[in-house]
């Protein structure tokens, strides 16, 4: 396997206030596929370990098409919106990218023998969870023809993810089959538990608007008014999607790609994020109460991923550690049980505490 050191200057470093550049690492891997016939490359991220002797740590993963353009911009993303910079607005992930050489080979849908879909789901998700610290919640990210890819997923085989990032999707490929399919399809379709961001970018012609558009016939505004159809299609309560969608009138069917990814994260994951996590450190504030400011975070978001998700190791230890130096040492105590409690096994957490008790 290959590793690959890059340097990033973080895509929000100057938002961040922040000059210094950030070492990541990343794995580019291989996998021979029986269903493609072929060897497919992967850049594979998995969030940096803060403390080496943390052995606790898993992540729910993002599978990327379009790996090799989009890659680099997810980690940015990724690693901004899940750190206290970005006020923890969803949770760490590993990142998947998946490089599509042959992107209509792989990328446009098929009514029958889905190839690239068995890859994904009896291929490519087996052999990730089988070699890296992964939980079971995945998302499906993709751009115009990627885009497309993860829309068909979502309608035709929504088991395979738990939520799904279609970035301008080319929706009306070919003469609108696709979307005139799925028009017919949706309204017969469930999604319980599945979450879709979809972003729109600025494509039609400049003498039309979004008002207009729907009632063109041209071939000029055939990529928007399908995205348009689409959205009013899914849009419907009654098939329990968590639906969110955005139009982005400023931005170019490239340029959307940042913006659409940043906020389609915070859409998805809207649930993570908790305002009163600084409350934790107000010394009015009993040990008893803060400890639950966390507990009943990572309740909510077991509930919302589906399996039982515990506080983070090295989450708490950060919490102790910041607890000390504000000299609030019981409620630093109380912390390190609750590690001990979530993590029996970690030599780690066992020693915070009795350090904290010999201060």
């Amino acid at each position: 396997m290959k590793y690959i050191i890059i340097t990033l200057l973080f895509l929000c470093n100057s938002a961040l206030g922040q000059t210094n550049s950030n070492i990541v690492i990343t794995k580019k891997d291989t996998l021979f596929s029986q269903k493609l016939n072929e060897n497919r490359e992967l850049f594979i991220y998995v969030p940096q370990l803060e403390n080496e002797y943390i052995q606790s740590a898993t992540y729910p993963v993002l599978y990327l098409l379009d790996g090799d353009k989009l890659f680099i911009q997810t980690i940015g993303i990724l690693n901004h919106l899940s750190n206290e910079y970005g006020s923890e607005r969803c949770p760490k992930m590993i990142i998947v990218g998946i490089v599509n050489n042959n992107r209509i080979k792989d990328l446009l849908p098929v009514t029958n023998n889905d190839i690239f879909s068995q890859f994904l789901e009896e291929e490519l998700i087996p052999y990730i969870d089988k070699k890296y610290p992964t939980q079971p919640y995945r998302t499906f990210l993709g751009h115009s023809l990627g885009g497309l890819r993860v829309t068909n997923t979502l309608v035709y085989q929504s088991q395979i993810f738990n939520s799904y990032i279609a970035l301008d999707p080319s929706l009306g490929h070919d003469l609108n089959v696709w979307s005139d399919k799925a028009h017919k399809t949706i309204p017969n379709k469930i999604f319980s538990n599945k979450s879709l961001y979809l972003a729109m970018a600025q494509t039609m012609p400049k003498h039309m608007d979004t008002a207009t558009i729907s009632k063109d016939t041209s071939g000029a505004s055939r990529h928007m008014r399908a995205i348009m159809q689409f959205e009013n299609d899914i849009n419907n309560k009654k098939n329990e999607l968590n639906f969110a969608w955005k139009y982005y009138p400023d931005k170019t069917h490239s340029e959307v790609t940042f913006n659409g990814t940043y906020d389609g994260l915070q859409s998805i994951f809207s649930w993570f994020y908790n305002p009163d996590l600084y409350k934790i450190f107000d010394p009015n504030v009993g040990s008893i109460e803060a400890t639950q400011i966390i507990t009943k975070r990572f309740e909510i978001i077991s509930a919302q991923m589906g399996y039982n998700v515990l506080p983070p190791e090295g989450n708490i230890l950060k919490i102790i550690e910041h607890l000390m130096t504000k000299g609030q040492k019981e409620k630093a105590i109380f912390f390190a049980k609750l590690n001990i409690k979530n993590y029996p096994k970690s030599e780690l957490a066992i020693y915070h505490l009795s350090e904290i008790e010999k201060q």
